[in-house]
């Protein structure tokens, strides 16, 4: 036996057992992607299989780990693993950023407005959306941030600030200020929502609103009902208008939150907040919680956007969709 060893090692024809022909990873690589492919492994028709660049085609799993061994198709497997998980990431980024915007064409088209309460919200789904992570609970405070980012700012004033030009190309200056008037007049009429300067051949109205409690949040310790104040200037020229509107000041009235309601104290307080000094715009605020801004916040530019689009209705439209008509 030893004999017959010698003579082979001899003539160079032993080959190490087990051992099996090196993959090719990169070769591989390259000739699924000329061929627009992605996957080194398929399944058709109910079996496994494994792309071999030397034939350049697929082979059935047995026929692989027989020619490259099962080292192989581990990290084959590793591979193909990571590269499903990076595309399930990438659709799902890609299905989130599709009803983002398809969200946000819905918020710049509000034209009616309701408060954010605790226990009622008709922009729910709106605002779940917009937060980032469309779970059916609506994180105030991520949809608060993309409000700053994406819808308004404060001003120089401590304000928040809201800027919008509205195009009627087909209209004089006067008939953009009677439609806008007649606006005003109908919108800003009574309690503390007020027009305060209508001056018709400088083009300007200036109207103060107060939004009655536009957000509620109970807390275990205190509760706020929060109503901001609100200023609208317009300045009119031939063929469009711009509306500078301006959230000037929270008021919250605060109560005992779940404690003291529970130990019977019902004690309220008044606070007047300025918009730059509570959520988003600062991490922590004094006297109102995060949540609490958040939620003032985003109704505001809720409300801000809904009557910016009821403006421009009017004043294309008329207040009942015929005062712009000949008669």
């Amino acid at each position: 036996m030893k004999k017959i060893l010698l003579i082979l090692l001899s003539l160079g024809i032993i080959y190490t057992v087990g051992a099996k022909q090196p993959y090719n990873l990169k070769k591989a690589h390259e000739i699924i992607a000329a061929h627009n492919v992605t996957s080194l492994a398929i399944i058709h028709e109910g079996k496994q299989l494994y792309f071999d660049p030397e034939t350049e085609s697929y082979l059935p799993k047995k026929d692989f780990i027989e020619k490259y061994g099962r080292q192989v198709v581990q990290q084959i497997d590793d591979l193909e693993s990571k590269r499903l998980n990076e595309e399930a990431k990438a659709a799902s980024a890609a299905e989130r950023e599709k009803m983002q915007s398809q969200a946000f064409d819905r918020l710049m088209n509000l034209d009616s407005y309701e408060s954010v309460s605790y226990n009622k919200n008709e922009y729910a789904n709106i605002l779940d959306i917009l937060d980032g992570n469309h779970d059916g609970n609506i994180d105030y405070l991520s949809a608060a941030l993309f409000f700053r980012d994406q819808i308004a700012g404060i001003d120089n004033n401590g304000n928040i600030s809201m800027i919008s030009i509205i195009q009627a190309p087909s209209l004089s200056k006067d008939q953009i200020y009677i439609q806008t008037n007649s606006w005003f007049v109908h919108t800003f009429n009574s309690g503390k929502s007020v027009i305060q300067l209508n001056e018709k051949d400088a083009g300007t109205i200036l109207a103060k609103g107060y939004l009655k409690n536009i957000a509620e949040q109970v807390g275990f310790a205190i509760s706020y009902e929060i109503s901001a104040y609100v200023l609208f200037r317009i300045d009119i020229k031939d063929g469009r208008a711009r509306l500078i509107t301006t959230i000037q000041e929270y008021e919250s009235v605060n109560r005992g939150g779940v404690a003291g309601a529970m130990s019977g104290n019902v004690s309220t307080t008044m606070s007047t907040y300025k918009p730059e000094a509570v959520f988003p715009f600062v991490d922590a605020a004094a006297g109102l919680s995060r949540k609490a801004g958040a939620k003032a916040y985003c109704a505001c530019c809720m409300y801000m956007i809904a009557m910016k689009n009821q403006l421009e209705k009017a004043i294309k439209n008329g207040i009942t969709s015929g005062d712009v008509e000949d008669w």
